[in-house]
């Protein structure tokens, strides 16, 4: 079935025994079809004959035999022959979020790249429907994907538009924040605290607290992330703090606690990008 995914430039043979059995595999499913147009039975396979079980094939793929197969019968074959380029593919909003999941990967399973997990920073979520042809591509051969973004109602048309042209299947996800990425994992004082200390590092004071924070929130409205706030007040007063380096100390924040606490049902309760960046893990481990 891989040989059969292929193109047909890139599974032609010269000649010889090798070429005369494609001839004849390629013979025998026309006959097969041609048996199924008279019939309406699906016939054996050219790999069930030949005094095999017929139910391997069942069993192998978790469901009966078929005239043709799908995405999910070609990425289960690949997975089991190790030959699935990679386990997971996460889709997120920007490099900042890439730098907290992948970093925290990092540290508690090693690099995120040998599990087989490649990130794709989407630039904001404006881009989700524009993105459809990256979606195709990854959602096809990755084992699973994964869109990683705030609040679902945001975006719930896009999804739609993604799960109609199944770009996000049965066996994909959308892992959704309550708020965002950074007020979901830290308290605003944490946040203000995080941003003080990046300035302090550059040599610069950062003049910001949560009281004033809270204020510039209530302002700006629902839409308007703490993140965004604290990175635009900084530059206001000519201090430079960006939302990766956030994520950068976020991240070893939540590594810190970890490795103090130990237990990280009790972190990821505190930290959910915690349990976000484990599950992934595992999953990619484990498959």
């Amino acid at each position: 079935m891989v040989v059969r995914a292929a193109s047909p430039r890139a599974r032609q043979i010269r000649g010889g025994d090798a070429r005369l059995a494609q001839l004849i595999y390629d013979a025998a499913e026309v006959l097969r079809r041609c048996l199924f147009d008279l019939t309406g039975e699906v016939e054996p396979d050219v790999d069930e004959v030949h005094g095999w079980r017929r139910d391997w094939k069942e069993r192998f793929l978790g469901h009966e035999t078929r005239l043709g197969y799908d995405r999910d019968d070609f990425k289960r074959i690949l997975e089991r022959k190790k030959l699935s380029p990679f386990g997971v593919h996460v889709f997120v909003e920007g490099l900042s979020d890439q730098e907290l999941i992948g970093g925290l990967m990092d540290a508690i399973w090693g690099d995120h790249r040998r599990l087989g997990v490649r990130f794709t920073p989407l630039g904001g979520l404006g881009e989700v429907a524009r993105q459809a042809t990256l979606f195709e591509m990854f959602s096809t051969y990755a084992r699973k994907a994964l869109l990683v973004a705030d609040d679902e109602g945001k975006i719930e048309r896009d999804l739609k538009r993604l799960r109609a042209a199944d770009l996000l299947v049965g066996e994909d996800e959308f892992h959704s924040w309550k708020r965002n990425i950074e007020e979901d994992n830290a308290s605003p004082a944490e946040l203000v605290e995080i941003a003080k200390a990046i300035a302090l590092e550059k040599g610069t004071k950062l003049k910001l607290s949560v009281a004033n924070l809270n204020r510039i929130r209530e302002t700006a409205g629902p839409k308007r992330g703490v993140g965004r706030i604290i990175v635009e007040q900084a530059r206001q007063q000519g201090v430079t703090v960006t939302k990766q380096e956030i994520a950068v100390a976020l991240r070893e924040l939540i590594y810190r606690e970890l490795d103090q606490l130990k237990d990280e049902r009790k972190v990821c309760e505190r930290r959910p990008v915690l349990g976000l960046a484990l599950a992934i893990g595992r999953y990619s481990a484990s498959t």
